[in-house]
């Protein structure tokens, strides 16, 4: 396939491409996502390629694929062999359970699989509502480390368990023994329908910041980078004195499922905090979707994540 010509916009193609799931998180953020129901709502790979097709998709673009649990998608193998076919950019959302069992195309660094980790083993089974699913997950990760040529991010999501752990100042050193290839990622856990419903509520910004300044500053010397969004970042020291380097590119994000298509809109309403904030320059990633804060190395810009 032909190089396509360089422009100033950057697509985001998001499918979620199932609502079933193997996990039971209580913050579930897809309040359609069925726990325990086979094939609930997942995308004939036949629409998955006319769709993508339809609109040219080229190796400038990003796919991103999610669910529900993506690996539970009985043509996953397909959608991936066509997107390597493509040469694009391949995020795909995974919980990770399913991967020591998974014999994936030979994929290559265009692919990247994102992983939450939720505090440590009592804590992330207690979050999925699935006992053992810690020990599943930390396989996945060393099924993709044994997998050299694809990457591969921890995604930790601070919620109010993990951040009493943080703050206490207890050992993070299982976090450090998680086979990882690419980024750290940084979030906290959001309000959602499933939160509400099940009364866990998410963590204050306050607090979310001072974890996540503990969470940067354990992972610093690793030389990964760190890719921070919705949570507070003034607490960082290593941010202070910096220059931010801005992304260059308008990102477009097309949103497709089963049963709809949309365009998302990217931007959320600006917090009243950062009016005041001496770290304002820093919170894109606080109001922005789809953009992030990354640390790496004397880098500190704005990324798409």
């Amino acid at each position: 396939m032909s190089s396509p010509v360089e422009t100033n916009l950057k697509r985001i193609f998001y499918f979620n491409v199932i609502y079933s799931c193997n996990s039971h998180c209580v913050f579930c953020y897809s309040h359609n996502t069925r726990y325990g129901i086979k094939n609930h709502n997942a995308i004939p790979f036949a629409d998955f390629v006319e769709y993508l097709n339809a609109r040219k998709i080229s190796e400038a673009d990003r796919v991103i694929i999610n669910g529900g649990e993506p690996l539970l998608h009985q043509s996953l193998n397909e959608m991936l062999q066509f997107l390597l076919d493509v040469g694009c950019e391949v995020l795909i959302y995974t919980n990770g359970r399913l991967l020591a069992e998974q014999n994936f195309p030979p994929l290559n660094k265009n692919f990247r699989f994102v992983i939450p980790i939720h505090g440590d083993e009592k804590i992330h089974d207690n979050a999925t509502r699935i006992k053992g699913s810690f020990k599943e997950t930390l396989r996945g990760f060393d099924k993709l480390a044994s997998q050299r040529d694809c990457l591969t991010d921890l995604k930790i999501i601070i919620n109010s368990e993990f951040a009493k752990k943080i703050l206490r100042g207890d050992s993070l050193q299982f976090l450090q023994e998680i086979s990882f290839n690419h980024a750290l990622q940084i979030t906290k856990m959001a309000d959602t329908i499933i939160s509400k419903k099940n009364n866990c509520s998410s963590v204050e910004d306050s607090v979310a910041a001072l974890c996540t300044a503990v969470l940067v500053k354990e992972f610093l010397n690793r030389k990964c980078p760190i890719k921070i969004y919705d949570t507070c970042v003034k607490y960082i020291a290593a941010l202070r004195g910096s220059e931010i380097k801005k992304y260059g590119k308008e990102i477009i994000v097309l949103f497709k499922d089963k049963n709809q298509y949309r365009k998302e809109n990217l931007h959320r309403q600006q917090k009243l905090c950062m009016n005041s904030c001496p770290m304002q320059k820093f919170c894109i990633s606080a109001v922005n979707e789809y953009k992030v804060l990354e640390i790496d190395g004397d880098f500190i810009g704005e990324e798409t994540e």
